[in-house]
């Protein structure tokens, strides 16, 4: 895939720090406003020494670049309407809500292909038992993360390091941004529902499509049973 090396060439010069590289010991990625954050402050502050991640580059030949390593990889996914209206407000104007969803669709599309070497774990599993979602990377790949204790107060703690990281990065808390709940938010993406369902049927199709296929692909549930 000759635009996933330029991808990850570029990426590698503007971040270094979160693109796949030779030190890499897991990627974690999903479309924007799909848990990102969240999995990854979770899964960062639940290991006993440093694991180098792979985060946050948003494009589905990230992951591509990590499963043709050999690398563990997990798949966040989350339901195309609240994640593409919460990317539109993040940019606040500079990108549409027709983009976003041919993003949100490309991003999997690029994945299927190497669905062997992935696991997936669902925007509702992250968010209410992480613990269970590091379980299913580790019975897939051999690997021995330590789990995240998906407590009340592990979950403020990592809220607690989104929000220091978000001001350190725009100075102040900016509701329609942050990476947390946010009942400001849920208000303005409700605003646009009818500018969402007014997009072209059959894209919205293919981003529900997706989206219920790559969630049947979840496996905490096995897991935790």
């Amino acid at each position: 895939m000759q635009r996933g090396r330029f991808y990850l060439a570029y990426s590698s010069l503007k971040v270094p720090e979160r693109t796949l590289g030779h030190r890499t010991q897991i990627v974690i990625e999903g479309p924007r406003r799909s848990g990102n954050t969240f999995a990854v402050a979770a899964f960062e502050l639940a290991q006993p020494n440093p694991v180098v991640v792979a985060h946050h580059r948003h494009a589905g030949v990230h992951v591509v670049g990590g499963v043709r390593r050999g690398l563990p990889a997990l798949v966040l996914v989350r339901e195309p309407q609240d994640a593409v209206l919460s990317y539109v407000l993040y940019e606040r104007g500079r990108i549409t809500v027709r983009q976003a969803l041919r993003a949100y669709a490309r991003f999997y599309e690029d994945v299927l292909p190497y669905l062997d070497g992935v696991v997936v774990a669902t925007f509702e599993s992250v968010t209410s038992d992480f613990g269970q979602v590091v379980r299913a990377v580790n019975d897939r790949f051999g690997t021995d993360f330590a789990l995240f204790e998906h407590s009340a107060e592990n979950v403020e703690r990592c809220f607690a390091r989104i929000e220091d990281e978000h001001r350190r990065r725009f100075g102040r808390v900016c509701e329609e941004r942050i990476a947390r709940p946010s009942a400001q938010r849920a208000a303005s993406a409700a605003a646009l529902h009818e500018r969402f369902r007014s997009e072209p049927p059959a894209l919205r199709t293919r981003a529900d499509e997706l989206h219920a296929f790559f969630s049947s692909l979840d496996e905490t549930v096995a897991v935790a049973a």
